[in-house]
Order: C-alpha cells, then structure tokens, then sequence
C-alpha cells in the first residue's frame, strides 16, 4: 500500500507525539566522565522527518567508533546492532514481521576495496535480531568518495529503486551532516513508503 506525502506527514507526527510520550530513556554514566548521557533520542531532520539515535559520539569515543568502521569487528558490530534494536523496540514494543529494514546507498566505503559496508553490516545485524527482511531499496545519483560532511553536503539526492510492501525502517551508523538520512527518507517518503531513521551514534562535531 504507497501513501501520499501528506499521510506519511501525519504518521510520523503521530509517531513522533508517542515516542516523546513513551520512549524509554536509559541513564548511563560514562567512564571518562561523572556526566550522564542519554540513550535514546530523537533529531528533527525536517518538518516532516527524523532519525532516532543511540548514543551521541565525541572525543575518544568518536576516535573508536572510526577505528570499528576501518576493522569492522564482528563483536562490535553486534553490540551496535543490539543497541539500535533495543532502541527500536523501545520505539515500537511490537513490530510486524512484513516491516522491512534498508540502509542509506553505500558510499565512500564502496571505494575502498576491503568490501566493508558498516551500514549494511549493522543493518543485517539488526534484521537478525528483530526477525525481519533486509532489502536494498535505495541508489545514489551521484558519487560519494570520501567521509566527510563536507562531501556530504555536496551529494546528489537519491532514488527508489524497488517497492517496499510496508514500513521501512532505515539503518545507519552515524549521523554527522545528517544529508545521507534525510536523502533517504526523503526519497522512501516521497515514494509513497512509510519510512522511519535510526542510528547508533550521532558525531557531536556538528
């Protein structure tokens, strides 16, 4: 069933009041600092979209979520994964099996010959976990060759390749220009797709 842009506005109000209602939110003290940092929050993207993340990232903590990109460790991977499928289930308690999961197009990592696509390998992760199909939904218009925001922001918008039956719910790592998710759920939205944002970390250098 494809939805129009002014139904999928309302779903994701709708959606966006019950989270700020119910979401639960963990409290948990970090080891470098006395401070306590939230998991579990939510970023406007734009007036009609947004993503929920994790846990923000910054500092050292920045410095070995790159290091986990470069070496792509299973167990790591995994903890991320379980992360973001906690979140989500903290967002939805009950999630329909017809629900469908997706990542942004892959980018700068499509280049650099080791065949490590973090995004992909959370969001396979996370389809484990929660019992639901992983499919590739989205393509890019035109390159991204490097990670950087700057290269971010320059980034064509994206395509729909394939029709999704249901809800789609999109994958990614980290958030730092937040153009790769709003170009993704822009195009899925525009699509006539119900389609929702989660990652695990939000870069702080914003």
């Amino acid at each position: 069933m494809n939805y129009t842009p002014e139904d999928m506005s309302a779903i994701a109000m709708d959606t966006y009041e019950y989270c700020l209602q119910n979401l639960l939110v963990e409290m948990v003290s970090s080891k470098q600092s006395e401070k306590l940092t939230r998991m579990g929050f939510h970023i406007r993207l734009s007036h009609r979209i947004g993503v929920w993340v994790c846990h923000p990232v910054v500092g050292k903590n920045l410095i070995e979520f790159y290091r986990w990109k470069a070496d792509a460790l299973p167990a790591e991977t995994e903890r991320k994964a379980a992360d973001i499928s906690n979140l989500i289930r903290l967002w939805q308690p009950v999630i329909p099996i017809e629900w469908i999961i997706t990542t942004p197009p892959q980018g700068a990592s499509l280049y650099r010959g080791d065949g490590h696509y973090c995004a992909g390998m959370l969001a396979t992760a996370v389809g484990a976990l929660l019992g639901l199909e992983v499919l590739t939904l989205l393509t890019r218009t035109t390159d991204k060759r490097y990670h950087h925001p700057k290269q971010a922001l320059t980034q064509g918008e994206f395509v729909v390749t394939k029709q999704s039956p249901s809800v789609v719910l999109v994958i990614d790592d980290l958030i730092s220009s937040r153009t790769t998710m709003t170009f993704s759920l822009d195009a899925l939205i525009s699509a006539g797709i119900p389609a929702f944002g989660f990652a695990w970390g939000l870069s702080r250098r914003e």
